[in-house]
């Protein structure tokens, strides 16, 4: 039986850390391998493949911290590094689903996809999650918007300072957009995020 169109597909919400800095494959490796190895394997068991159901879908908020730095700077100076650590990410998702033997490509798998938040280093936000970059045509989504989405069936957090800083900023936010509506909340365990403070400054 075909899925209902007017029932929304299952779906998760993973809130990843602020990326490390650089974004190279080794630094995403040791960042985040832990909490999303957790994560795919307890999706495949809760979700096996089913021919008459629709995949489920991952969603990953990853906060680039360059990309809130710089709000009004033209899209092509930050393109490369941005580039790199969106490519890396589905690197290690790829490698985790291999080695693991999940299914992410077929029909019948999970739907992983990655959304480009802004979101600053330390979690000092001042505009109160409205980023500009995020309120038009962009690759960025504003953390208010992303958190406007009520969409998920569950939300994942990592256990991190930073990581509860997002997650409790996302849920007051998500709150307030609609009137009290609350999420699954599930916490994994995080990896080690490394940030090269010298270069990413130099940025500025």
């Amino acid at each position: 039986m075909p899925p209902d169109p007017s029932v929304p597909p299952p779906s998760t919400l993973l809130l990843l850390p602020p990326s490390p800095y650089p974004p190279n494959y080794a630094s995403l490796k040791a960042a985040f391998h832990a909490p999303l190895l957790t994560l795919l394997r307890s999706l495949s068991t809760s979700y096996p493949p089913s021919p008459s159901d629709e995949r489920h879908i991952l969603d990953i908020a990853f906060p680039l911290p360059w990309q809130s730095k710089h709000p009004s700077a033209p899209r092509a100076a930050l393109f490369d590094v941005t580039q790199k650590a969106v490519s890396n990410l589905y690197k290690l998702v790829a490698i985790i689903s291999a080695r693991e033997r999940l299914n992410v490509e077929g029909d019948e798998g999970i739907d992983v996809r990655i959304i480009l938040v802004s979101w600053p280093r330390h979690g000092q936000v001042t505009d109160g999650g409205e980023d500009e970059r995020g309120n038009g045509v962009d690759i960025l989504v504003g953390f208010k918007n992303l958190a406007r989405c009520r969409r998920w069936r569950e939300v994942v957090s990592v256990e991190s300072e930073e990581g509860e800083q997002i997650l409790r900023s996302f849920l007051s936010l998500a709150e307030e957009a609609s009137d009290g509506a609350r999420f699954e909340v599930k916490r994994v365990k995080g990896g080690i995020v490394q940030v090269n403070a010298g270069e990413e400054a130099r940025r500025e």
